[in-house]
């Protein structure tokens, strides 16, 4: 995740990222995110003034539905 975005709106004591911010965390685009919210893959805080996402949420999307490059088997060490 880009550490140097920081959350912008504090609600109760709490920070949280805009929907803009969410977008350039994501290796997404916003539509793809209105998407993600309405299918419940990702938790959200709808307000009357936006969506609000806490950074622990984006995080666990990230780790649960972001698939991680793994290393191909066969470019390893040559045996011989």
């Amino acid at each position: 995740m880009n550490s140097n975005i920081k959350p912008l709106k504090l609600i109760n004591n709490e920070a949280y990222y805009t929907f803009g911010q969410a977008v350039q965390l994501l290796p997404f685009s916003g539509r793809t995110l209105c998407r993600e919210i309405a299918r419940r893959k990702i938790r959200s805080l709808e307000m009357g003034t936006g969506k609000f996402f806490k950074p622990e949420w984006i995080e666990e999307y990230i780790e649960k539905h972001i698939k991680q490059p793994k290393a191909a088997p066969h470019l390893g060490k040559k045996e011989m």
